[in-house]
């Protein structure tokens, strides 16, 4: 049986990893009264505005993202559908791939930490409804 590559139809090449960038700087408040104050602040749309060389944006920082797409020369310790944590501004410009889904991708180098524990039910949500984009079976054993 061959080995799955990607999640999305997509293979990586060389030293490459394919990752969805869940963790994109959105956060949510609570204001009390069951609502919630959404507060963007994301490092994956910049504005001219702010100076992304000198670190001081906010938004740069690592993000946590999952695995989509790996190929023959991943280290044995990154497999498809892990929770990973990116080094901060490593990973390059996301490419659409559908109308509304990107994906990156980021050198194994700079995949700093591959997280054994679960992803959290917000998490899972993001990821199900990212990959559905593709094909609506692979949520099924996703995350």
């Amino acid at each position: 049986m061959t080995e799955k590559h990607s999640l999305v139809g997509w293979k990586p090449v060389r030293d490459r990893v394919l990752v969805y960038i869940y963790d994109d700087g959105n956060t949510t408040i609570d204001i009390g009264g069951g609502k919630r104050l959404i507060t963007s602040l994301t490092d994956t749309h910049f504005d001219s505005i702010h100076n992304v060389t000198d670190s001081s944006h906010p938004g740069l920082r690592a993000r946590w993202a999952m695995v989509i797409g790996i190929n023959e020369y991943t280290p044995e310790g990154i497999k498809l559908g892990d929770k990973v944590l990116l080094e901060q501004m490593k990973w390059r410009r996301g490419v659409y791939v559908t109308n509304t889904q990107r994906i990156w991708d980021i050198a194994a180098d700079d995949v700093l930490v591959v997280d054994d524990d679960s992803f959290a039910n917000e998490e899972v949500e993001k990821v199900a409804a990212y990959l559905a984009e593709f094909n609506p079976e692979v949520t099924e054993g996703a995350a």
